[in-house]
């Protein structure tokens, strides 16, 4: 069972979508947006449409949660990790090589040459606008 403060969740086996947010620190917003980006996330819904998560369903948002936040890996990339391990835990995510969750964000390198080459697209832009005057 999980443990957290402000919920009894030893007594409840479906929470929420506001108790999970709360659980988890995040906003509902977020919980919606996740659902849409990742398959992988489907809480069973109610009678009336409310989401309804399990300990499992929170589970994998614990996942996910962990991969953008605390390892800084983008969205596709937590995708591609995900699609590739679905059986990912928590604690397996912790013992994943630098390289693994690495290669899954942008470097700070190829950042700046991208900023570059995009100035460089807009100044040739600008002329090429000034040129048609």
């Amino acid at each position: 069972m999980l443990e957290y403060s402000g919920v009894d969740m030893k007594k409840q086996t479906e929470y929420k979508i506001g108790e999970v947010a709360t659980l988890l620190g995040i906003n509902t917003s977020v919980l919606r947006f996740w659902e849409k980006e990742f398959p992988w996330i489907v809480p069973k819904r109610t009678e009336k449409k409310h989401r309804v998560y399990t300990d499992e369903s929170i589970r994998k948002v614990r996942v996910i949660q962990t991969l953008l936040y605390d390892k800084g890996m983008t969205i596709e990339g937590a995708k591609k990790l995900l699609a590739n391990t679905p059986d990912i835990t928590i604690d397996s995510i912790h013992f994943l090589g630098e390289e693994s969750t690495q290669m899954q964000r942008p470097a700070e390198g190829n950042m700046t040459a991208i900023i570059e080459e995009l100035e460089e697209l807009r100044s040739m832009l600008s002329f090429s606008q000034h040129e048609r005057k």
